[in-house]
């Protein structure tokens, strides 16, 4: 039987690959777009994680982008998993929609309401709920394996 082939490494290389090279600088840019489409400016700064820093906005333009980050984000991921054949690339996929859409949630009411330290929440939430569903995708394949 051997190990599952999702338990191998390939299954991380390419939820890195996606969640970090493609993720961020994707959730970046919708903060950027929405950011400009709301009459803002702003840019990429290439920094270890590309955030966008917005240049000139008003409040209600930075709270659209705050929110767009993350939520336009995650339905692109979502879009990208109903797309795919392979179960293991559309769990993924998913992974991050959840994670980008609970995040985005989170960073946009911070910016909302001026509390910050929600943004903190929203990361420790979003990768909660992601390791969640990784480990119960996990424990079923392995249930489907292992004989009990």
């Amino acid at each position: 039987m051997g190990i599952p082939r999702f338990i191998l490494s390939d299954f991380m290389l390419q939820y890195s690959l996606r969640g970090i090279a493609l993720g961020t600088p994707l959730h970046e840019y919708c903060h950027l777009v929405t950011l400009r489409l709301l009459g803002g400016s702003g840019e990429i700064l290439s920094t270890a994680l590309n955030q966008m820093q917005p240049m000139t906005y008003t409040y209600w333009q930075l709270v659209g982008a705050a929110y767009a980050g993350g939520v336009i984000s995650g339905l692109i991921w979502l879009l990208l998993s109903l797309r795919d054949g392979d179960e293991e690339n559309r769990l993924i996929s998913q992974v991050l929609a959840i994670n980008h859409v609970a995040y985005g949630l989170f960073e946009g009411t911070a910016y909302l309401l001026g509390r910050y330290e929600l943004i903190g929440a929203g990361s420790l939430i979003g990768g909660t709920l992601m390791v969640g569903v990784i480990a119960a995708y996990i424990l079923t394949r392995l249930q489907q394996v292992v004989p009990t």
